[in-house]
């Protein structure tokens, strides 16, 4: 979903979203996992990522996407996992999905960061783009070879 990133922000910024041109758009995909590896971030800062999802590409239609375990607060460089079932999700994946990162502010902060995603299709003809390019689809079999 993301590779390596670092933002840097004073302490008046404290949400940053993922830019539009990065957003995945999901087809027939019903459940995430996420991984968040953290390289470096500013320690009192308490940063919080999150996934947001949309069914349009509408700012005011995108929410935080349910997770049944969550992300701790970034506090030092590891990994960070989390992850969001529809069947007991009150907010499941829609079409859009992209990242945020939240702060309280208070300090200037910085944070190197990548996330990995494992997507459950609920079909099987779902499709992963990102900027309107395919990123995943089904493989086609070669069936009778």
């Amino acid at each position: 979903m993301q590779d390596w990133l670092t933002i840097r922000q004073p302490s008046s910024v404290t949400l940053v979203r993922q830019s539009a041109s990065d957003w995945l758009e999901l087809e027939g995909i019903r459940d995430v996992s996420m991984w968040i590896q953290v390289s470096d971030v500013t320690f009192n800062a308490a940063l919080q990522v999150r996934l947001e999802t949309s069914p349009t590409e509408d700012e005011s239609l995108f929410q935080t996407v349910t997770m049944q375990t969550t992300v701790a607060t970034l506090t030092a460089p590891g990994v960070y996992a989390a992850v969001s079932r529809a069947n007991v999700a009150a907010v499941p994946l829609a079409r859009h999905l992209r990242w945020a990162i939240a702060t309280s502010g208070g300090v200037d902060w910085n944070v190197t960061f990548r996330i990995v995603l494992a997507l459950n299709p609920v079909v099987s003809d779902f499709r992963v783009l990102r900027g309107g390019e395919l990123v995943v689809a089904p493989f086609a079999s070669a069936e009778g070879a």
